[in-house]
């Protein structure tokens, strides 16, 4: 069986943009070169060429055979009509097998691990590649991570592999825009990296998030939604942190995981991630606070007594004074 490849890396289809070629006197002037390479750079040229077939977008399929089962870095660069290089864009990907061992079984969770074996299953590719449709049923409004490993006929299984991705519940009015960006480079509404609405009116859907520019360290993704009147939500923020495993790969944990409900009387919060001690603050949309208190770093429940209207919404700022992060979050109260 050939060596099967998990592909929420973005590591077997990939899509690079080539400028048209230009003309000089009505002649065509020698159309880009591409390249690719794993792990180490032979040096400029002497990678594995690709023909630029289109003057726009030009789609690959990249074999991965020859490759041992462990994790690599695909890389690719281009170079225009007068010998000028791009940068090197570089993807992780991992090979779940080795060549004559099959693939017993493939498993996902979200965001917390149920244990080997005891993940949600999915069928078993019978040419080793298979690209699947996840449901988020019962999956929260928010940030989360998906996560797959898979097991080969010997019981082995391999590192999960995690991908952040984002979840929007739409149920309480029409959503014509959603955009994300991370840290403090606010670009302006409408301005930031757009994500693709489904084609259906669906209530709840979700997006994957593009980390592949973000340096290892702490980080902080917001997103806002535009609704039918052309008004922007506030940001929603969640921090994050990337991690490297120090194998080519690099892992992300969501921190200041924060539960939280409201109700007109109180403001429920609960947390099992690691964190400082926090200050919460609840305000109303109008700006006005309702409470504010601390959240000892020790406990991992904390009540605030509010006084709201059934269908008001309210604002609730957690902020981690210890470690510099903060979650921010709307709630329509419902009861």
């Amino acid at each position: 069986m050939r060596p099967f490849i998990l592909l929420l890396a973005c590591c077997m289809g990939m899509s690079m943009h080539a400028q048209q070629p230009a003309r000089t006197n009505d002649v065509l002037a020698p159309a880009p070169k591409l390249e690719y390479f794993f792990d180490s750079d032979p040096g400029y040229g002497k990678g594995k060429q690709m023909e630029c077939l289109n003057q726009d977008e030009n789609t690959y399929r990249i074999s991965v055979e020859g490759l041992p089962a462990g994790t690599h870095l695909l890389c690719l660069r281009a170079c225009d009509g007068d010998n000028n290089w791009s940068q090197t864009i570089s993807r992780n990907l991992y090979v779940c097998s080795v060549m004559g061992k099959r693939v017993n079984r493939i498993e996902y969770f979200f965001d917390t691990d149920p244990g080997y074996g005891l993940a949600n299953a999915l069928e078993v590719p019978e040419n080793g590649e298979k690209s699947y449709a996840l449901p988020i049923v019962g999956v929260g409004s928010g940030a989360h991570l998906l996560c797959l490993r898979a097991q080969d006929e010997q019981g082995r299984w391999s590192m999960v592999l995690s991908r952040p991705l984002y979840v929007i519940n739409a149920s309480d009015g029409e959503v014509t825009a959603i955009e994300y960006f991370f840290d403090k480079a606010d670009p302006g509404e409408g301005n930031a990296t757009a994500v693709a609405l489904p084609d259906t009116h669906a209530t709840e859907f979700s997006f994957d998030l593009d980390i592949s520019q973000l340096a290892v360290g702490d980080h902080q993704l917001c997103v806002r939604v535009r609704d039918g009147n052309n008004q922007w939500s506030m940001l929603r923020i969640q921090p994050f942190e990337i991690v490297s495993t120090g194998t080519g790969v690099e892992n992300v944990t969501w921190t200041m995981q924060v539960g939280m409900e409201a109700t007109t009387t109180e403001c429920r919060l609960t947390s099992d991630s690691d964190r400082g001690n926090c200050l919460v603050e609840v305000v109303n949309v109008a700006g006005m606070r309702l409470a504010a208190t601390n959240w000892s770093a020790f406990d991992h429940q904390l009540t605030v007594p509010i006084n709201a209207r059934q269908g008001e919404v309210v604002i609730i700022r957690v902020t981690d004074t210890d470690n510099n992060r903060t979650v921010l979050r709307k709630i329509r109260i419902n009861r």
